[in-house]
């Protein structure tokens, strides 16, 4: 199988998807768009209040995700917890938590198991 990493380094993705930021908020749709397969369905856990990912960027990918014609990009879950911000499961930060980190590991966890991987 091709290792489509070195394709993906060489692709200019804001190209793609001009309307989503690429880096980690519109790598998903960017991928997408440029007909990437995608072989797990996705998962996406957001704080609602994250000032780098912004509510319009989250919607853009779900849009692009449920526009695809990939199955598996269709039978993805974006979950966005209200009045949280970024980093919210990272136990060290201010920003963590607890309720919002406690819910994303077991929607995380249920993700591996699904996919026999847990």
């Amino acid at each position: 199988m091709e290792d489509t990493r070195r394709d993906l380094r060489d692709t200019d993705l804001n190209s793609l998807v001009p309307d989503v930021r690429v880096g980690r908020r519109g790598f998903v749709a960017a991928c997408l768009a440029a007909g990437f397969a995608v072989s797990a369905e996705p998962v996406g856990l957001y704080g609602g209040a994250d000032q780098g990912i912004p509510q319009e960027q989250v919607d853009k990918l779900s849009a692009a995700l449920k526009a695809s014609s990939n199955k598996k990009a269709k039978d993805s879950t974006i979950h966005v917890y209200p009045d949280t911000p970024h980093g919210f499961n990272a136990d060290y930060r201010p920003s963590y938590r607890k309720d919002a980190a406690d819910d994303g590991w077991k929607r995380m966890l249920a993700w591996f198991k699904k996919h026999g991987v847990a």
